[in-house]
């Protein structure tokens, strides 16, 4: 069975206007229309779990940036590249950038590999 994960209609909006955001912009941002994000905001309409996923990691990331006191920073170099991934593949291009730059920010992890 398929797990379906949620966001509550009133974190798209706080995740919108954290972003500074118009609905316009957030809907193009994730490649629906204008109704569609109104839809999302007034509950009557869930995004998918790709949508879904992507809201949770630019949560997270803008999060992390206000902890580091780089929010403008965060949200401008999203701004920047935000024509590129409209351009690209949508959702799946903004996942590979907000989990890109999460990567460049912190440590590589230490792997060990096993023997066979």
């Amino acid at each position: 069975m398929a797990t379906t994960h949620t966001f509550h209609p009133s974190l798209i909006v706080a995740l919108r206007q954290d972003l500074g955001w118009s609905q316009q912009v957030f809907a193009s941002f994730f490649k629906v229309s204008f109704r569609t994000v109104q839809n999302w905001e007034l509950g009557t309409a869930t995004p998918n779990d790709f949508q879904v996923a992507a809201m949770h990691q630019l949560r997270y990331r803008l999060d992390q940036a206000r902890q580091q006191k780089q929010q403008e920073q965060f949200k401008s170099s999203l701004q920047e590249k935000l024509p590129a991934i409209l351009f690209g593949i949508g959702v799946g291009a903004l996942l590979h950038f907000l989990y890109t730059e999460s990567e460049e920010s912190t440590p590589p992890k230490k792997t060990t590999r096993r023997k066979r």
